[in-house]
């Protein structure tokens, strides 16, 4: 335990005095706690106390500099946008559902637009700003930025939003007289589809594009003919209408033209086709050496979307969902359907990212911001997601966590020093003891997903180019990761497997000859299948084929698999034969239930029967001082592979066992499944220890329920 040295941020601990302070919200904009910790590398007060007040004078001066300093371009950016394009996107909706009006409403609504202009010229002129505070304010909230009102940040913050309201209120004055400056998104996309009907698809059809280009000013043309921009295709001759040539144009002048006036596609990179300032361009007239009109092309920002991340990922999902596809046409659609695996990985994810970021607008994602995202998802514990009663926020989860791991270590240092454990052994122990972070394969994995949805963002129009791009880790990096990361390969049962078969509760198996935790692990040991393929067995899934009893694994009502490769059937193991599954099974029949094991519990959020029994199984093996890390029910699994691996069974057989997708095109295209006796005989090499085990079904209190048919399969088994 740290103790109090009565200097402020100064604290005595057993290595030293360290100075811990922690960095005040206002002095940084996304949502994480900050702490600031040094070792003074001394024991003497002497020299510690006018370090701590040195150190806690500059670290004063620093937050006092980070509150009042000029804020950030791109947040004022962010703000003053937001509050423009909400403003435009308001009156744009009003005035498109809006009720017929006389021409006396329709006067005094521009004259109320123009006193709103001049209110706003006054707050410039008197430098008073009060009248934009409410949308200021409102727009911060929703973007998560903190700027303190008084400060020289917020001051220019209300001065540009100010002039911005200012231009936006005329704007929407000229949109109510019927003035657009562009013309209509849906006139531009008939253009732009007759255009590549007329020929010219193959080259892609040079239009202006509205949310690209402002407008496309002749300098010294009449303006009627300055606000008709024409579609020209690079390489073509040029025309005054798509797809007909113009009148007069020689060859040598149309090459000219298209040179000058070429624009890119509007298939580009928004951010490429954007240029710091108007590009002017001399157009050659078909008479050599006569300089006509120049063509200045005003470039606009592109609009950025409104829509937050949280709405944004909803929306993704829902088309991952349906099978729709969510890239552009050209690049696939690979992200077409998903599995029921791949969908639970990807609403794990959009559930944690929204947590964190989803107040904030998806335009105001940068690649820092994904960054700072998966820094902190780095610190979050292995076990995030699994508690259904957890309400903290992942960042006050990581501060939580590493305050409790330092101090526990710190506890834990002390008690090793005092039994005379060296230091080679007390960091051994340490590092044993310190809690599982979220593993680098799975932060890689998310990484990939949040990927997937800011490209989706993209394509949608919502961003100009991908935050992600650069932020997730290259091959080498994620191989040095994994190696710095050590060995997190899931464990065999191994030896451990007797001392599992030994507990109170399978010893006491005939007092309860179904309990479905019991009879999941030994389904599990003997046949390698997953947890939910076993805990969704339906008594219908049991058939047999000759004298060999099997079950099958399916995507029915209301199961689900990982992958069309797991769809399968799995002979029954000799051992499963003789500890009476067989028995359980005609017990279910005459019972009358649909499912093998009616017991459990369906977890109504995610529709999931392993959420509950793997709660369950965890507290079973800590009860009985089995638990070990990465020692788990999915290592049974592992343990079924092993000893089928080293009885030599071939690998297709294996893969057509445990539900693995067959990469060969000869055994996925051109052959059947494998016969049952050869993947009977696979899966009886999987040999383990039952002898402390007894079939329930054949004591005195059980034996009116055993089957006839388990009786003769048993009979086979001991022959």
């Amino acid at each position: 335990m740290s103790r109090r040295s009565g200097i402020p941020y100064l604290e005595y601990r057993s290595g030293g005095f360290f100075w811990r302070r922690r960095v005040p919200s206002a002095c940084y904009r996304f949502d994480l706690t900050f702490i600031l910790r040094f070792s003074m590398h001394t024991h003497d007060p002497a020299i510690a106390r006018p370090l701590a007040l040195l150190i806690t004078r500059l670290t004063d001066l620093a937050f006092e500099f980070a509150r009042v300093s000029p804020m950030l371009h791109t947040d004022m950016e962010q703000v003053v946008t937001g509050i423009v394009q909400w403003k435009l996107r308001d009156e744009d909706r009003r005035r498109a559902i809006g009720l017929p009006r006389s021409p006396a409403d329709a006067a005094r609504e521009q004259r109320e637009l123009a006193a709103a202009t001049e209110t706003l010229r006054e707050a410039i002129l008197l430098r008073n700003y009060d009248v934009v505070r409410d949308p200021i304010q409102h727009m911060l909230g929703k973007l998560g930025i903190e700027v303190q009102e008084g400060t020289e940040a917020w001051q220019e913050l209300a001065h540009e939003t100010t002039r911005a309201l200012m231009d936006t209120t005329e704007e929407i004055a000229r949109r109510d007289r019927g003035e657009f400056q562009a013309p209509s998104v849906y006139f531009q996309s008939v253009r732009n589809a007759e255009c590549s009907q007329s020929g010219f698809a193959k080259t892609g059809p040079i239009c202006p594009q509205p949310q690209k280009f402002q407008s496309h000013r002749i300098l010294n043309a009449p303006a009627e003919e300055s606000a008709k921009p024409e579609c020209i295709p690079s390489n073509e001759t040029p025309t005054n209408t798509c797809g007909r040539q113009s009148s007069g144009a020689t060859s040598k002048g149309s090459e000219s033209v298209s040179r000058g006036v070429s624009l890119r596609s509007s298939t580009e990179n928004s951010a490429d086709m954007i240029e710091d300032r108007p590009e002017e361009r001399s157009i050659q007239a078909p008479e050599e050496g006569k300089e006509v009109t120049r063509v200045v092309v005003e470039p606009a920002q592109p609009e950025l979307s409104d829509v937050n991340v949280a709405d944004a990922y909803d929306t993704y999902l829902d088309l991952l969902k349906n099978g729709k596809p969510v890239f552009e046409s050209g690049e696939a659609n690979e992200v077409v359907s998903r599995t029921d695996q791949q969908m639970e990985n990807d609403l794990s994810t959009a559930k944690l990212v929204k947590k964190i970021i989803g107040h904030r607008l998806v335009a105001s994602i940068t690649k820092e911001d994904c960054t700072e995202l998966f820094s902190l998802i780095q610190r979050l514990p292995n076990s995030y997601g699994r508690s259904r009663s957890e309400t903290r926020s992942p960042q006050q989860i990581v501060e939580d966590l590493a305050d409790k791991e330092k101090s526990e270590l710190d506890a834990l240092r002390r008690k090793l020093e005092k039994q005379g454990q060296t230091e080679r052994n007390i960091l051994e122990i340490l590092a044993e003891n310190k809690v599982s972070r979220m593993s680098v394969a799975t932060v890689y994995r998310k990484m990939q997903e949040v990927k997937r949805f800011f490209r989706y963002a993209h394509y949608a129009g919502m961003i100009s180019r991908n935050p992600m791009d650069g932020v997730i880790w290259k091959k080498n990096s994620l191989a040095k990761r994994k190696l710095a990361e050590g060995d997190r390969k899931r464990k065999t049962w191994g030896d451990k497997l007797p001392a599992l078969f030994r507990t109170p509760r399978f010893q006491n198996f005939s007092e309860h000859p179904t309990d479905p935790l019991v009879w999941a692990c030994l389904i599990a040991v003997f046949s390698g299948a997953r947890q939910q393929e076993i805990l969704q067995l339906k008594v219908a899934d049991f058939e047999s084929e000759g004298d060999i009893p099997y079950f099958h694994v399916r995507n029915g009502t209301n199961q689900h698999v990982k992958t069309l490769a797991s769809i399968r059937r799995v002979p029954l193991h000799d051992k499963l034969i003789e500890l009476g599954l067989l028995d359980l099974l005609e017990l279910r029949r005459r019972e009358g239930e649909i499912w093998l094991f009616p017991e459990l519990e369906l977890d109504p959020h995610r529709k999931k029967l392993s959420t509950f029994f793997s709660e369950e199984f965890t507290k079973f093996r800590r009860n009985n001082r089995l638990y070990e890390k990465l020692r788990d029910f999915h290592s049974f699994r592992k343990g079924v592979n092993t000893k089928m691996r080293d009885a030599k069974v071939p690998l297709e057989i294996r893969k057509a066992l445990l539900g693995h997708a067959e990469n060969e095109v000869n055994n996925e295209c051109y052959a059947d499944d494998f016969p049952l006796e050869d993947l009977r005989t696979a899966i009886n090499t999987a040999k383990f220890d039952t002898s402390m085990l007894r079939n329930p079904f054949l004591s005195g209190q059980n034996s009116e329920v055993t089957d006839l048919t388990a009786a003769r399969f048993r009979r086979a088994y001991d022959a």
